[in-house]
């Protein structure tokens, strides 16, 4: 008697490419559709007529990928200073790191929205983050990388300091600025689709985020990798007071 029934022995590389295969569709679709459309696709995904990737496993892939090119960068253009390890640790924590500052900048926008109004739940809301942020900012982010370790290459140094007359460490800063302001519109644009809001509740929230974001990053939170960023450092002890735009 035979069978054309394979036995899981002899099948499991084919399922495994299968589903290899599967999940790596998905990701592209979820990718595309969140840097072309945010909006759109927040909204088609909270009424259930598109199905994406889900946002947990969406942003450890987009974070590995991040960390695969920040490893290859690293080999290509070396940086003299720290030795290998280090390095390696710091381009995974830079690459981990962002996606706690991209759930409060979605968890900050989502508490304004549901003073506005709004009655969607959080987790659509950090759902939506998590999609902008592995998308949009990936994207961003190894570009900004990949600038600053290619100047760093040139200059056989990692530090870029303004006041010095050079160009490069301003330019810099205005990039990573210009970076930050497109992922905030694009989480924006995407709220706006999941919690159908207008777009005046959409810059109400998003400038409010910010501005909390930045306390917490400033006053709060301990130093980290958590990509550039916005602080405003506040000491009532010392009666002080801080701003400015770091990573």
């Amino acid at each position: 008697m035979t069978t054309d029934t394979r036995s899981s022995a002899d099948s499991w590389l084919h399922e495994a490419l299968e589903r290899l295969l599967r999940e790596t569709l998905s990701f592209c679709r979820t990718f595309g559709a969140f840097v072309l459309r945010p909006g759109r696709s927040a909204h088609a995904w909270h009424d259930g007529r598109r199905r994406f990737m889900n946002p947990l496993g969406f942003a450890a892939t987009s974070a590995s990928a991040y960390w695969g090119v920040a490893s290859v960068l690293s080999w290509v253009w070396p940086i003299p200073g720290p030795d290998a390890s280090h390095s390696l640790l710091r381009d995974l924590s830079s690459a981990v790191g962002p996606y706690v500052h991209y759930g409060l900048l979605g968890i900050a926008m989502h508490l304004v929205l549901r003073v506005l109004g709004s009655h969607r739940r959080a987790f659509g809301s950090l759902g939506v983050a998590l999609f902008v942020g592995g998308s949009i900012g990936t994207i961003l982010a190894v570009l900004m990388s990949a600038t600053a370790r290619y100047l760093g290459h040139l200059r056989g140094t990692s530090a870029l300091e303004l006041g010095t007359g050079d160009p490069a460490p301003l330019a810099l800063l205005i990039a990573a600025a210009m970076s930050y302001g497109l992922v905030c519109l694009a989480m924006a644009r995407g709220l706006t689709g999941l919690h159908g809001a207008p777009v005046w509740k959409a810059a109400t929230a998003a400038g409010c985020a910010v501005l909390i974001t930045a306390v917490l990053f400033g006053s709060v939170l301990p130093d980290g990798d958590y990509g550039w960023r916005p602080y405003i450092a506040i000491d009532v002890g010392e009666s002080t007071f801080a701003f400015g735009f770091r990573g």
